[in-house]
């Protein structure tokens, strides 16, 4: 996993949430994830924006679960530096 200002790289097997899902939509999801950090300074916006992106986009492939939001809150704290906890 790479997490910085410039470049977010996170493996289909790291996200450990998807099922059938394509290489281009792990791609359209960490460059969202990345449009997001760049945009937002508030790891809570940044989780509500990301959550609803996941959601409205990704459900089908299981990106909606428990665990894959447990996984999107670590990588949100890992690149504000933060500790918020899981919404659901």
């Amino acid at each position: 996993m790479i997490i910085s200002k410039n470049k977010i790289l996170i493996a289909r097997e790291e996200w450990q949430c998807s099922r059938d899902v394509s290489n281009l939509t792990i791609k359209e999801i960490n460059e969202y994830i990345l449009e997001v950090f760049n945009t937002t300074t508030s790891p809570v916006r940044a989780q509500e924006k990301i959550y609803t992106y996941l959601e409205n986009n990704c459900h089908d492939y299981g990106f909606c679960e428990m665990k894959c939001y447990e996984f999107v809150t670590r990588i949100i704290n890992k690149y504000y530096n933060s500790k918020i906890g899981v919404v659901v």
